[in-house]
């Protein structure tokens, strides 16, 4: 009975529970059901094609003042007259004559200079007709030579025979009178004297030989002395030797100058040359180095603002500084400036000391994609839109990519991108690798839910 009353009390319960779940839920309030949308983001894209671009470097730099010379004499005098535009920045051409100098001195250092050719001519003169003496007198002494040998021969045959004769009928020696012995040493005397006539005279020749060549050389050394006279008189007048300006004036009209004593600072009519400072990795671009290499083929732009407006003039390679500079990893380019081309390019030469914004032309041909630099993340990869084949999507990828140079606005890349790709311009908020995209054209209108782009 106990067990019947427990089974019928669970009965009733399970009834009660299921007549109150009916209840609840017959006055339930009623939640609607909806539908999950995926929201995918939508960027604008580049379409890539590549290029071929001639590389730039972008440096600064500026104009170097011309050097400054000073002006010497190169002789020593008072000073007769000075050109009277010789003043303080005035503009000069080659070949003006400044300073004329006393000549008198110089004047005279020229006679005198003659005079001494003169006296080496007569001298000379004198030398040949002393020489010609001395040659005539040579045949003579040859002559008398050859008369004192054929008489000596003539004793010596005169005396063989009268010794021959002698000792047919005598023996021992024969007397000196047979053997003739006085006229044999008179001849050989006389032999002796016509060999020592002709050595006299061949000494003779000698000297007078010695005495020309002499004289020829104090003709040649007065020659020397009157061009150097000349020299000196026409340095007694001081010319400009190029265009110049002048920088000061040191002399004077009665003033006397000596060498090395400088009458007026110039400072040269010519375009200057101008210093670049070129950063040590851009080297590369230009097939640079600071080794001694061959900078003329180099061509800068230069532009500086002058009363407002863009002055722009030409630049080329003259030399690359020694060494790098201590403070910053540059390298110096100098370049000799020279009037350019177009509205912007003036006549005038730039100022020194002027600043310069310099474009430098560097590899040519190179093949390369060219993409906005603001479309490089942080760690170097751009964001690249994979079409998936459907209409406007496409699955995001991150791409590593091979930098040939980076400009201000642009990067030019070497490899890792390809014709055709799609670059993303505007990344979305959250980047993930593979994550799906809606994309449109940069620059392009908003493309609404429906498919239409928004007005």
């Amino acid at each position: 009975m106990k067990y019947l009353l427990q089974l019928l009390l669970i009965i009733v319960l399970v009834v009660v529970a299921k007549l109150g779940i009916a209840q609840f839920e017959a006055h339930a309030p009623h939640v609607p059901v909806r539908e999950v949308v995926v929201h995918v983001p939508e960027v604008e894209v580049l379409t890539l094609e590549p290029e071929t671009r001639t590389l730039e470097v972008r440096a600064h730099g500026r104009v170097i003042a011309p050097t400054l010379l000073s002006l010497t004499p190169e002789v020593a005098g008072r000073v007769l007259a000075v050109h009277p535009d010789l003043e303080a920045g005035a503009q000069l051409t080659a070949g003006t004559e400044l300073v004329r100098i006393d000549p008198s001195d110089l004047e005279l250092a020229v006679e005198a200079a003659k005079a001494a050719r003169a006296t080496a001519q007569a001298g000379r003169a004198t030398a040949v007709a002393g020489l010609a003496t001395a040659e005539a007198g040579l045949a003579s002494a040859q002559a008398g030579r050859a008369s004192a040998q054929a008489g000596l021969l003539a004793e010596q045959t005169a005396a063989e025979a009268s010794v021959a004769d002698w000792r047919e009928l005598n023996d021992g020696t024969p007397p000196a009178l047979v053997s003739r012995s006085p006229q044999l040493a008179a001849a050989q005397a006389q032999v002796a004297a016509a060999e020592g006539q002709l050595a006299s005279t061949r000494a003779q020749i000698e000297a007078a030989r010695t005495q020309v060549s002499a004289a020829d050389a104090a003709i040649a050394s007065a020659a020397i002395g009157i061009r150097q006279a000349e020299l000196a008189l026409s340095r007694a007048v001081v010319r400009l030797p190029f265009d110049a300006r002048v920088v000061s004036r040191a002399v004077e009209v009665g003033q006397r100058v000596d060498p090395m004593v400088p009458l007026t600072v110039l400072q040269r009519d010519e375009w200057p040359e101008a210093r670049i400072s070129i950063p040590l990795a851009d080297l590369a671009y230009l097939e640079l180095d600071y080794n001694g290499t061959d900078v003329t083929s180099v061509v800068a732009e230069l532009t500086a603002e002058v009363d407002g407006s863009g002055h722009v003039w030409l630049g080329r390679g003259r030399a690359v500084a020694a060494q790098l500079d201590e403070r910053n990893p540059v390298v110096h380019l100098f370049v000799q400036t020279e009037p350019a081309s177009g509205e912007r390019a003036p006549s005038t030469p730039p100022t020194p000391g002027m600043f310069l914004r310099v474009r430098l032309l560097g590899l040519a041909n190179q093949a390369v994609v060219v993409i906005p630099r603001s479309t490089v993340q942080p760690d170097g990869r751009v964001l690249v839109a994979v079409p998936t084949g459907s209409d406007r999507e496409a699955h995001l990828e991150l791409r590593e990519i091979e930098v040939l140079q980076r400009t201000e606005h642009e990067v030019l890349v070497r490899s890792g991108l390809a014709s055709g790709e799609l670059l993303v311009a505007t990344p979305p908020p959250v980047v993930l690798d593979g994550m799906l995209l809606n994309t449109r054209p940069l620059g392009a209108a908003p493309v609404r839910a429906d498919g239409e782009a928004s007005q």
